[in-house]
């Protein structure tokens, strides 16, 4: 299945679309609970930041428990960084939709096990603090994955034990003519980034004020907004061999033009690419969903891997 994680700058004319039915049906997201849910829910919220957001990262650490090879496609976290979302190819046909599997720990210090199949089709799912809200991609229909029928769902659960409705979203926004959609979803919920992938790259910010019903151009975000801190204010975007990060000093204003690199100690090989995936509630450790076996396929390049782990000293 052909999975792009890399702007797409020969494409043209992409429109971003806004799906009416049922969003007036999306209730407020309450705030974070400690009630319910899986180990340590909420604990996210727990912290304060101790570490400089522009300061280097240690060494590179594959996250243990999670598997790792050119059939993953996608590896994503909740917040707390207690659940990861695996988007695997277990079929031969690079067409059919990739297969979610969801995995836990106990601690972000422990490894991931306890994987359980979520089903077909999903992919990039984001959640909120409460692990109550989630945002995905995913191919409308049955058959082949195209450009002309990727979606942007949305759906809620009453607590953090009830697995979420993946079959029976709201469908935000579908793009014409582009390649993903990619979400972060705010902590809190009331506010979501997503990759239109124009020609310019553009990224969309849309406030949960709104429904969710209406997205902006964000022109303070110029890389795939890949990563966003649990309080809405660190936002890591993509790079070679490095991230940019940008920071704001409130969710409500746009995030500042003064973005500066953060390096790895080691560099991949040419072609190779971290792409954030998560950055803990103090700031000192940031995932990164690394390119290991990176393929030409109809001009994209298709990227596989395994998740890592940086992190810096307070």
């Amino acid at each position: 299945m052909n999975r792009r994680m890399v702007v797409l700058f020969a494409l043209l004319g992409v429109s971003v679309s806004l799906a009416c039915q049922d969003i007036l049906d999306i209730q407020p997201v309450p705030a974070a609970t400690d009630d319910g849910g899986s180990p340590d829910d909420g604990a996210a919220e727990a912290s304060s930041p101790t570490c400089d957001p522009f300061a280097p990262l240690g060494a590179l650490t594959q996250v243990a428990g999670l598997p790792s090879g050119p059939n993953i496609a996608y590896v994503t976290l909740s917040p707390d960084q207690l659940t990861a979302y695996v988007s695997e190819d277990q079929s031969s046909d690079p067409s059919a939709p990739p297969t979610l599997v969801q995995y836990q720990r106990s601690s972000v210090s422990s490894p991931f096990g306890g994987s359980t199949t979520l089903g077909t089709g999903p992919f990039f799912v984001r959640t909120t603090l409460d692990n109550r809200t989630a945002v995905w991609n995913a191919y409308e229909g049955q058959g082949q994955s195209t450009v002309q029928n990727l979606r942007m769902y949305m759906a809620q659960r009453p607590d953090a034990s009830t697995p979420f409705p993946f079959d029976a979203g709201t469908m935000l926004f579908h793009l014409d003519g582009g390649y993903e959609l990619e979400p972060l979803i705010r902590g809190d919920g009331q506010e979501i980034f997503f990759d239109g992938v124009t020609q310019s790259a553009s990224v969309y910010r849309s406030l949960a004020d709104s429904g969710f019903q209406s997205a902006a151009v964000e022109s303070s975000i110029i890389g795939q907004p890949f990563a966003l801190s649990p309080d809405g204010l660190v936002l890591y975007e993509q790079g070679p061999t490095a991230v940019q990060v940008v920071t704001r000093p409130s969710p409500d204003v746009k995030f500042s033009n003064d973005r500066q690199n953060v390096a790895f100690p080691e560099a991949g090989a040419p072609g190779w690419f971290y792409l954030p995936v998560a950055v803990s509630a103090d700031y000192c450790t940031v995932y990164v969903f690394e390119n290991m076996d990176a393929q030409e396929i109809d001009g994209a390049v298709d990227v596989r891997g395994a998740l890592f782990e940086a992190h810096k000293q307070p």
